[in-house]
């Protein structure tokens, strides 16, 4: 139903929540971002947003700070990604800092 939805629009629709998913993860989302699953997984993000791609990532919170999209968004962020929430209908709230650096990001290599 969305993907077709969202194909009206021109809007291509993939679904990484077995990827990133935020409900029920082990270990907690604070100490999943430090994983090597994570960093692969999210770079599928990065790529995608380093394309021609504006990419949104989706959840059924509707509030990021209260869902996982709060630490992929903080990596994406300082991994150099410009991080826009879409808070509501007509408002939308920039990124700002968590403090939930992933360690990796500070390594000179990134994969």
């Amino acid at each position: 139903m969305l993907r077709k939805s969202l194909a009206s629009y021109g809007v291509y629709y993939v679904w990484l929540g077995g990827l990133l998913g935020g409900l029920g993860v082990v270990p907690s989302y604070p100490e999943r971002v430090e994983t090597w699953e994570y960093r692969i997984r999210v770079g599928v993000i990065m790529s995608l947003a380093s394309s021609s791609l504006t990419v949104c990532v989706m959840c059924r919170e509707r509030y990021w700070l209260n869902c996982h999209r709060a630490f992929i968004a903080e990596t994406l962020y300082h991994a150099g990604f410009d991080v826009v929430h879409i808070v509501d209908l007509g408002h939308v709230e920039r990124h700002r800092e968590i403090g939930v650096r992933p360690s990796w990001l500070r390594s000179p290599v990134i994969v």
